[in-house]
């Protein structure tokens, strides 16, 4: 059975950086310089907490998995239970393209454990 992956956030293009809007209100962005080292050369960049009260401060990294399909978005507070993860192709095509569509922010699907346990 496949497991839904939860959406927690969302991402998109603001001016040259990126917005991230978290589903528990908390906001986060990735620095305009730090985007295209992401995106295309897969580097580890800072992430920043935003607010409307004070200076942005750093909080985290994002990075690229190991496969090259999810950016992964080290921030505190709704995610928790898991990385919040982002697909690194359709950020991407969003940012290249300038779109003002989200992307969604998803965290893996916990495992459901198995009804009963076998006893060896």
């Amino acid at each position: 059975m496949a497991h839904k992956w939860p959406v927690v956030g969302a991402a998109r293009r603001f001016w040259d950086g990126i917005a991230i809007e978290m589903v528990d209100g908390s906001t986060f962005a990735i620095a305009a310089h730090d985007v295209e080292a992401l995106l295309f050369d897969h580097k580890t960049v800072p992430i920043y907490q935003t607010s409307e009260i004070s200076m942005p401060f750093r909080c985290g990294e994002a990075y690229v998995s190991t496969s090259k399909r999810m950016v992964l978005l080290g921030v505190p507070g709704a995610c928790r239970e898991g990385a919040a993860q982002v697909s690194l192709a359709h950020l991407a095509a969003h940012y290249r393209r300038g779109e003002r569509r989200a992307v969604q922010v998803v965290r893996a699907p916990t495992p459901a454990l198995p009804g009963r346990l076998a006893v060896v």
